[in-house]
């Protein structure tokens, strides 16, 4: 059937009534709206019913609006064709050719489904070689880092036991070394042992020997012993009027100084020299005057010399560095005036309690002042005279004490201004100026090569523990 006007448009004697439709449409009803446009078409292409109207259906090949111009039985077989051209194949045989082209389509798609499966299949099989393929050089690039981790985990763990074996030798060696160790720390600890209770012994022997040292010293060349100064009722009143009084200190019957003499010279044991001081301001009154009236200011310098030279050998005896320089020639070497006599008494008494205090001397029982008094407390010591180890402790009440009556004096002279060449003279002095004393008094007869060799068994000793 063609599309165009000519070849649409029906044979004039081919039209279909309305009765035509509904008896084809039977099954379907024509409603309103169908009828109505049946009537216009039919009169718009002029072929009308006995009514007068023209119908148009939509074509069931085409779909277009068209005049009822054919059977319901020729649509029905495919027995239509162009009115006008004759179409020398028919729709039946189209349509039988369609379902042939179709059935072979259908045996063509098949094969080639089937050869596209083989296909499909090949390309698939291809697709998991190269996936297997990959994985295998992925496993065999796996494999191989594998055995080089292998060959080094292998290698590290060579190393490792050689470091392992090389530990436990080591080990060995350092257990050997710490039992070498234990038994030299316990050689060590029993030979300081040893040696402290060696140390304690000759502590105790050096103490015993300053001691003896010391007491020879107070017995034979520098006694001390107390002298009363009680002098008869007659010469009282001479000595009371005379102007030589300041110089013998006050004497009472109820109040009866004690005096110290040492060696020969005697001194004032209230620590009060202002007698030196009183003569050596008015020494012109007294150069008329007898030689006994000025026997007071040498008295008391060759007593303070005496003491000073003590105090010195104690020191040296007992290993001790005195806080002040003071030579026992000072007091004799040249005329001192007030304040250069002061200052060094006060030094003296410093050196005198530095050596109480190291001597663990109760500080109670010192006063700053009177130099005999506290060196009699050092001579007379319960502890008894020592090498001593550790500080030197003083309570604050003391400290105020001795501020109070020594600090002013010792800051008298500053020794600071001194000359060094006076220092050195001073050392050439201290060098020279202890006495040879004869070693034939008795107890004094020094065992010196019994000394020595025990000082060298000590030396010898301690070699050995420290070897």
């Amino acid at each position: 059937m063609s599309d165009s006007n000519e070849s649409s448009k029906p044979p004039q004697d081919f039209n279909i009534g309305h009765h035509l439709v509904e008896s084809h449409f039977s099954d379907k009803p024509l409603n309103d709206g169908l009828k109505q446009l049946l009537d216009e078409n039919e009169c718009r292409s002029g072929n009308t019913t006995t009514n007068g109207r023209k119908y148009l259906l939509q074509c069931r090949v085409c779909r277009c609006d068209k005049s009822i111009f054919f059977c319901s039985d020729c649509v029905r077989n495919g027995d239509f064709t162009d009115s006008k051209i004759r179409i020398p194949e028919r729709f039946a045989e189209k349509k039988l050719k369609y379902f042939r082209l179709k059935c072979e389509q259908q045996l063509i798609s098949d094969r080639m489904d089937h050869h596209m499966n083989e296909l499909v299949i090949k390309d698939e099989l291809e697709y998991k070689i190269r996936l297997l393929e990959a994985n295998v050089d992925h496993l065999r690039s796996n494999l191989s880092k594998a055995r080089q981790k292998l060959s080094s985990s292998e290698s590290h763990l060579r190393k490792t036991r050689c470091n392992q074996e090389e530990c436990k030798e080591r080990h060995h060696k350092l257990e050997a070394k710490v039992m070498d160790a234990k038994q030299f720390l316990s050689r060590r600890q029993n030979g300081i042992t040893r040696l402290v209770e060696s140390k304690d012994s000759y502590d105790s022997y050096i103490k015993e020997l300053v001691q003896q040292r010391v007491k020879q010293l107070t017995t034979y060349i520098f006694p001390i012993e107390t002298k009363d100064m009680i002098p008869d009722t007659s010469d009282r009143h001479s000595i009371l009027n005379s102007e030589t009084t300041p110089l013998l200190e006050t004497i009472s019957p109820l109040n009866t100084p004690i005096n110290y003499s040492i060696v020969e010279p005697w001194i004032c044991g209230n620590g009060d020299y202002s007698a030196y001081a009183l003569f050596a301001t008015n020494e012109r009154d007294y150069l008329n005057r007898d030689s006994s009236f000025r026997n007071a200011k040498y008295r008391t310098c060759a007593a303070l010399a005496y003491i000073t030279q003590l105090v010195n050998i104690i020191a040296f005896y007992l290993d001790i560095r005195l806080p002040k320089r003071l030579l026992y020639s000072e007091f004799f070497i040249s005329d001192l005036n007030e304040t250069q006599f002061t200052h060094k008494v006060a030094k003296l008494n410093a050196n005198i309690v530095y050596l109480c205090l190291s001597q663990n001397i109760d500080s109670e029982l010192l006063n700053p002042r009177q130099t005999v008094q506290n060196l009699l407390h050092l001579l007379n010591s319960s502890h008894g005279l020592g090498i001593r180890n550790g500080p030197i402790v003083m309570t604050p009440d003391f400290y105020d004490t001795i501020e109070s009556c020594l600090l002013e004096d010792l800051y008298l002279i500053d020794e600071s201004e001194l000359d060094d060449n006076a220092n050195d003279q001073n050392d050439e002095n201290l060098i020279i100026e202890y006495d040879w004393v004869e070693n034939n008094l008795p107890d004094l007869q020094l065992n010196i090569d019994a000394q020595y060799s025990k000082w060298c068994d000590i030396d010898l000793l301690i070699d050995v523990e420290m070897g």
